[in-house]
């Protein structure tokens, strides 16, 4: 079981697909693992940024971001369809609270590895990219 660490700028699980995926995390993964669920980290001259849930292992930290959305997901590097609704591609947004993160840490995020990661509800049809590649949540 993973450990959890809890931030000064915590709060609570959102929703009701957040404390599932705060539970598979801190159950699923092995103990030397940690899981810092919920916190912001302001970046200089903008607006604070809400992480769903932050990974700390071994070989790297992985910032994970839990999308609510059900049915079928389509799109590419800039635009999803969400059961044919247009939103925005999240793998932007994910991948910006890697650099702030990795930037906020200093020195000590130099030597790390920080890898962004999606979760999405059991059931979710995905398919991206040029290739039409789908996966689908088991």
């Amino acid at each position: 079981m993973a450990r959890v660490v809890l931030t000064p700028t915590g709060g609570g699980l959102v929703g009701p697909f957040e404390p599932k995926v705060f539970e598979a995390l801190r159950d699923g993964l092995p103990d030397s693992y940690a899981v810092a669920p919920n916190f912001q980290l302001k970046q200089q001259g903008h607006s604070a940024l809400e992480y769903d849930f932050v990974v700390l292992a071994p070989h790297a930290v992985f910032v994970v971001e839990a999308k609510e959305w059900y049915g079928r997901l389509t799109g590419d590097d800039t635009e999803w369809l969400i059961n044919q609704t247009p939103r925005k591609c999240p793998l932007w947004l994910v991948d910006l609270k890697c650099k702030v993160l990795k930037s906020t840490l200093g020195a000590v995020g130099n030597q790390l590895w920080v890898e962004p990661l999606l979760v999405f509800p059991d059931g979710t049809q995905t398919s991206s990219g040029e290739t039409g590649t789908e996966t689908r949540s088991a």
